[in-house]
């Protein structure tokens, strides 16, 4: 008789989207998402944003996962007088021990 294998946990993965925007001002627009998370955990995200290879700013989150592992937080816009490569860091842990999901980045010019 073949054993069969319990199902496999997937992994969590973290996504990071940033958009360039340059009428009718320059701005960007950022948003973290994953899915896989442990489900209905409070997750606490950093949104990491940086121009030309400089710190810029930070944006903090605590979405709950949904029942199947998926979040987002709210779509950031961001005003700027500066141009250049615009790129977003997204860091996700679970909020009640620390525990390190991933990170992702994107990038964008404007």
């Amino acid at each position: 008789m073949a054993k069969t294998n319990p199902p496999q946990a997937l992994a969590p993965i973290v996504y990071a989207d940033i958009a360039c925007h340059i009428l009718p001002t320059r701005y960007v627009q950022d948003k973290g998402w994953g899915v896989d998370a442990q489900p209905n955990r409070q997750l606490h995200i950093y949104r990491d944003l940086f121009i030309n290879g400089q710190w810029w700013k930070t944006t903090e989150n605590w979405p709950y996962a949904s029942s199947s592992g998926s979040w987002s937080t709210p779509t950031g816009d961001h005003a700027s007088l500066l141009s250049g490569t615009f790129m977003l860091w997204v860091t996700a842990y679970y909020n009640s021990d620390d525990a390190y999901i991933g990170r992702a980045t994107d990038t964008c010019t404007a």
